[in-house]
């Protein structure tokens, strides 16, 4: 969707984004891949965000929406999930159904080493300990860049991430493996498509569309305007605004 500063846009009601059609981020990841990029940033909503979710729903949504993401892959061998540990991989093999034609492992134990076939990474959800980001990291930096491969990192909340330092998300002081983890990774991390919904009031959501800039959206909740988003601000950055940034530009147009 290419949309400028002042423009209304159509993505669906702000409360029921998660419908977002799967070709959107699809026409987005194959635009990065095309442009050789090879460490890709996804954040989609795939919940309802207006309502509080239990980790193990979010992640069987998640689960779904990728099964769907990665069928532009017409060689489904080269592709693997990798999840953060054994049990979550048991939960997805069970919400497919069983057998399925792509790989599916835990980052907890590499199995992607006797993998040579793979050269496609979905990293899932790597939200819930920081020793997950910490194993993101190595995953990328020990087996996929070397085999000049593709990690994609989906709904890992990076933003955590990206903010180091004494007052970061995990200070470094605190965290001093995953600091150096933030420093090997994310300058070399390109975000594909982003779309995070803030609850507001007003309501709100930074959103981008690769190769398009980072952009703050501000819902418009009229009756007559329902689902749509008013464009405020863009920044053609590699990294997004900071969270404070995005609230400050909605406050100030709310």
């Amino acid at each position: 969707l290419k949309m400028e500063v002042g423009d209304l846009v159509q993505l669906g009601d702000a409360r029921e984004v998660d419908q977002l059609p799967v070709a959107y981020v699809q026409g987005a990841l194959q635009s990065a891949l095309a442009d050789g990029h090879k460490l890709i940033e996804l954040e989609v909503p795939t919940v309802n965000r207006f309502k509080d979710q239990p980790l193990n729903v979010i992640f069987e949504f998640n689960s779904r929406y990728v099964r769907e993401l990665i069928r532009i892959f017409t060689q489904p061998q080269e592709v693997c999930l990798a999840f953060p540990d054994a049990k979550e991989c048991e939960y997805a093999l069970e919400e497919y159904g069983g057998q399925v034609p792509f790989a599916i492992t835990p980052m907890s134990d590499n199995r992607i080493d006797s993998m040579p076939g793979v050269d496609k990474v979905f990293v899932m959800n790597p939200v819930f300990d920081v020793r997950e980001f910490v194993e993101t990291e190595k995953l990328w930096t020990n087996t996929i860049q070397p085999r000049g491969g593709t990690q994609v990192v989906f709904n890992g909340d990076l933003f955590k991430l990206r903010s180091g330092g004494m007052l970061g998300y995990y200070p470094d002081f605190i965290f001093p493996a995953l600091a150096e983890s933030r420093k090997r990774m994310m300058p070399q991390m390109v975000t594909a498509f982003y779309l995070r919904i803030f609850r507001g009031p007003p309501i709100g959501a930074l959103y981008k569309c690769y190769p398009g800039p980072w952009q703050v959206l501000k819902a418009e909740e009229t009756e007559e305007l329902g689902g749509y988003f008013r464009v405020l601000w863009e920044g053609d950055t590699q990294a997004p605004p900071d969270q404070k940034d995005v609230l400050a530009i909605l406050q100030r147009n709310g």
